[in-house]
Parts: C-alpha cells; sequence; structure tokens
C-alpha cells in the first residue's frame, strides 16, 4: 500500500532531470522514485565529521539556530570556530593540514579541504539556490566528493531528492549523515522538543527524603502542584522537579519553596545554548574572583532565581582592572544590560554585550566576509600569533605582532589592536541605529 501522500507512479531518471527549479520539484516531491534515480546521493549513518576523504563538506545552518548551537551543526561549530564569524549566506573555510614524515623531514605532504557554510534564511525557499550554488562551485573546483548532513527543517528524504534533483548528471558523489537515531532508508524526522520544566532544589546539610518531606508539605495545599509530573533526586544527591511547560505555575512552585523553606537553594534548569547572549563585565578590582560574579549576577537578578551561566576567568587588564565574559539565558542578559552596572565587591562592573562583527577569514580585516574580500593580501597560511608565514600559532616561539595595526604585544583581534576597536565602535553604531530610528 502507497504511503498517504505519495503516488503511485514512479518518477524516472528523466523526469528528474528535467526538475530544474524550485517549483517543478515541488511537483514530483512526494512521489516514489525510481532507487536507480539516486545515483548520486548515498544516505550514511553516523558522523560527517568522523569523514577523512572527502574533499568538501557542506553544513547547513537553518533559521531556526542561526549561530549553530545545536545537533551537527555545533559540532561543526567547535571543529571550526571561524564559522561563528561568517555571516553570508555563502562562505568557505579553506583547512590545510601538512603532515611531516619524521624520518624524512622534507617530505610533506599537503591537504586541502573546502567547508562550505551554507545560511538559510527560510530553508524551504532558499535552500534549493544555496544548492546549486554549491554545485556551481564545486564544478568550477573539479571536487567530485562532499559530504553535508541532514538537517531539521525539511524531512531526510525531501532533503535527499533535492540534492539529487539538484546534482544530477554531474560527477558530484554526496554522502549525506544522519544521526544513528534515524533510519536512513526514510530519513523521518526524530527531532523532539522539550515539553517541561526543570527545577532544581538543595538545602545544605539536609539529605534528599528530607527536604523532600518538606516540599510536599510547603506544596501540598497550592493548586500549582498540579503542574508537577514527577520529583526525583539527581546523581549528586539534589532534587529535581518536572513540571509541565506552564511558566505562570513553574515560576510560582518556586517561589513557595523559596518562601516557606528556609536556606533552600531553588533555581530552574534552562538551556542556555538555545537562547543565549554573551556579556562582557569590565572595571572589575585586581582581585574579584568567578564566584564572587556569579554570585553579584544572581544577587541583581533578584526574583529570576539562581538561573544557570557559563563564567569565563576573569582576565587583567589595563591599570591593574579586569573583565570577565559570561553566557547566559537572554532573558537575564536583557535585564542585565538595561541595569547598565553590576556591584562585584566596592565596584561598579560595566555590563556590555558582546558584539558580533563581520571578520574576513581570508585578509583577517572586519567589516566584509572572505566571499566578497578585495584585499590583495591572504593571511590564510599565516601564524595568528606573530604574522609570519610558514608555520601555525600553535609552534610559534615569536613575540605577538599584529599584522593589521603592526603593533607588536598584541595579536589580530584583541582589544589592544586600534584597528579592532574601530571596527567595534562601527558595530555598535550599526546596532543602534535601528533602535534610535524607532
Amino acid at each position: 500500500m502507497a504511503e498517504r501522500g505519495v503516488q503511485k507512479m514512479n518518477v524516472t531518471k528523466q523526469e528528474i532531470l528535467e526538475a530544474d527549479n524550485r517549483e517543478k520539484f515541488d511537483k514530483i516531491k512526494n512521489s516514489a522514485w525510481e532507487q536507480n534515480a539516486f545515483e548520486n546521493l548515498e544516505v550514511v549513518v553516523g558522523n560527517p565529521l568522523s569523514e577523512t576523504k572527502s574533499e568538501c563538506m557542506v553544513v547547513i545552518a537553518e533559521p531556526g539556530d542561526p549561530d549553530m548551537n545545536r545537533s551537527i551543526q555545533k559540532m561543526f561549530r567547535d571543529r571550526y570556530p571561524e564559522m561563528t564569524e561568517m555571516r553570508n549566506n555563502f562562505e568557505i573555510i579553506e583547512n590545510v593540514v601538512k603532515t611531516r614524515n619524521i624520518e624524512n623531514k622534507d617530505e610533506v605532504r599537503e591537504t586541502t579541504r573546502k567547508i562550505i557554510k551554507i545560511k538559510t534564511i527560510d530553508t524551504k525557499d532558499d535552500l534549493w539556490d544555496l544548492l546549486k550554488k554549491v554545485r556551481e562551485y564545486t564544478k568550477e573546483e573539479k571536487i567530485e566528493n562532499i559530504v553535508t548532513h541532514k538537517i531539521a527543517e525539511i524531512e531526510g528524504e525531501e532533503l535527499r531528492k533535492m540534492m539529487q534533483c539538484i546534482f544530477m548528471e554531474t560527477q558530484t558523489k554526496i554522502k549525506m549523515y544522519v544521526p544513528k537515531s534515524l533510519q536512513a532508508e526514510t530519513g523521518k524526522r526524530q527531532f523532539k522538543a522539550t515539553n517541561s520544566y526543570a527545577i532544581v532544589v538543595e538545602k545544605k546539610g539536609v539529605d534528599y527524603n528530607t527536604l523532600l518531606k518538606e516540599v510536599k508539605a510547603t506544596l501540598a495545599e497550592k493548586e500549582d502542584r498540579k503542574a508537577i509530573r514527577t520529583v526525583r533526586s539527581t546523581r549528586d544527591g539534589k532534587m529535581l522537579i518536572i513540571t509541565d511547560k506552564d511558566q505562570e505555575k513553574e515560576q510560582n512552585i518556586r517561589k513557595t519553596i523559596i518562601e516557606n523553606i528556609e536556606e533552600a537553594n531553588v533555581r530552574q534548569i534552562t538551556n542556555i545554548n538555545r537562547n543565549k547572549k554573551t556579556l562582557f563585565i569590565r572595571n572589575l578590582d585586581a582581585t574579584t574572583n568567578k564566584e564572587e560574579v556569579k554570585q553579584a549576577i544572581r544577587r541583581e537578578l533578584g526574583d529570576r532565581g539562581e538561573v544557570e551561566m557559563k563564567v569565563g576567568d576573569v582576565r587583567p587588564t589595563r591599570n591593574n582592572t579586569q573583565t570577565i565574559t559570561i553566557t547566559i539565558d537572554k532573558d537575564s542578559a536583557e535585564t542585565l544590560i538595561r541595569k547598565e552596572f553590576v556591584m562585584i565587591g566596592i565596584v561598579k562592573g560595566k555590563i556590555e554585550e558582546r558584539m558580533q562583527m563581520t571578520r574576513c577569514y581570508r585578509c583577517w580585516g572586519y567589516g566584509h566576509a572572505a566571499s566578497e574580500c578585495l584585499e590583495e593580501i591572504d593571511r590564510r597560511n599565516t601564524c595568528y600569533k606573530c604574522g609570519k608565514e610558514g608555520h601555525q600559532a600553535g609552534q610559534c616561539n615569536n613575540e605577538a605582532k599584529c599584522p593589521l595595526c603592526e603593533k607588536e604585544g598584541h595579536t589580530a583581534g584583541s582589544s589592544a589592536c586600534k584597528i579592532f576597536r574601530i571596527a567595534l565602535k562601527e558595530a555598535k553604531r550599526s546596532a543602534e541605529a535601528p533602535q534610535k530610528l524607532n
């Protein structure tokens, strides 16, 4: 029996070849295709980053996750941090690996892999055009093997058909990787949205069972308790309360526990990776530590409870002051940004949102991407530390020197760089412009 929405007739290779635009593809995508039609594409279960033989990888950033904070996109972003600076919808990283024979140091083997990042704004509308752009680029560069991955916002089978349709009658072979939890032959989606909240409760010097009795007694007469799905212990003995995804009831439960159980430490667990902001806190005194910063932030947020945050190391700056970076959920971040300052110790720390600046990985300049670069200089094989060619920063014994401002004592991209400060000022001006218009 045919699946619902799938016509009984099989689409032939000739019909696929004739579907040379999105409208024609939409007419045949729900039909069954002849199996021998998929001559360019192979579906593989596993991790695309484990692929060692491919000349080119295509990473797809989706509208729901433009910063690549989830799934396979996050793995690519962590492997290639340059992707965080790529803001256009089609950009390329060239990753050059040199392998040297220990016994014969003159024998060096060099391999280059292209990593293409395509960024969709409306997946179904523009992915077709972006994949065609990939086809033209790989054809021009004579690239015959591509590795890519399944995405969340299009069914795996549709993406498989789309790629085959676009690369039909080319020499390019594509491996589309899907997670182990998916059936390779169907590509059905297995993404599950979070439909609950989680609260962690702990009390110093009190064991789990005693705390559980206190919490039960506190919530016994409250209507909001009906939103609780389950209560259990965490691996380290804390109490974990899972509730329905009802923000008002979840907040009331936390508030009731805080107000009625003395010295209870209550916080909501949030996934800061999906909806987060990064802030700088500047002007800290020379003795400030991470724990003082955490306590000050939580005190400043007040009724929001103990939100989860990622706190970096304090970094020394000029005049015996320090700065620190924190990553926190968007709502909490915006609350802090509105306050502008936070009292930490005896000083007011200045709160600033980290600005996203477009930076070219080819010339290292700001305000444009590599695909738009008109500079003659190419720094892709240049040491990030000293600005000289012939080695990488990890093997560099030279003093730091920035090739952008030609000053010693700092690397390109450092806050000590005049070029960086000018670019940052311009980014801030651009970010504030829409607000002033409103």
